[in-house]
């Protein structure tokens, strides 16, 4: 009986156990982002992780963070209008929280490049 009893014991004890190891297993991905020409901080810069679906937005002082990223090593992108993507290999470990600051450079945008193309046909009214 004091065995059983026991037995129960370890196996309730193992199961409480497993989630907090399983909650362990993750890290944090934060930095800021800034203009490379004026080092100034860019709001509203998509910060993600294209592998795990998961990213941030910049906020007013170019600051984001990714919360509940597994162990492992990622690539990390950087995404705004006018700008190059900047990209980042990170090494995530648990219970660690990562730095990755972005400098992104202007992207020139050529619009002679640019073709608009319309078809033009009869408008109808309604009777």
């Amino acid at each position: 009986m004091k065995r059983t009893i026991q037995r129960i014991f370890f196996f309730l004890a193992l199961f409480l156990a497993v989630p907090l190891v399983a909650a362990a297993q993750e890290g944090i991905i934060e930095g800021t982002v800034v203009d490379g020409d004026t080092d100034e901080s860019l709001p509203g810069v998509q910060v993600f992780i294209p592998d795990l679906g998961a990213g941030a937005v910049t906020n007013i002082d170019g600051a984001y963070t990714i919360t509940g990223v597994p162990v492992g090593t990622y690539t990390v992108e950087a995404r705004f209008v006018g700008f190059r993507t900047a990209t980042r290999e990170v090494e995530v470990s648990a219970d660690e929280t990562v730095t990755v600051d972005f400098t992104l450079t202007p992207s020139s945008i050529d619009l002679n490049e640019v073709v608009v193309t319309g078809t033009g046909g009869p408008v109808e009214k309604r009777t």
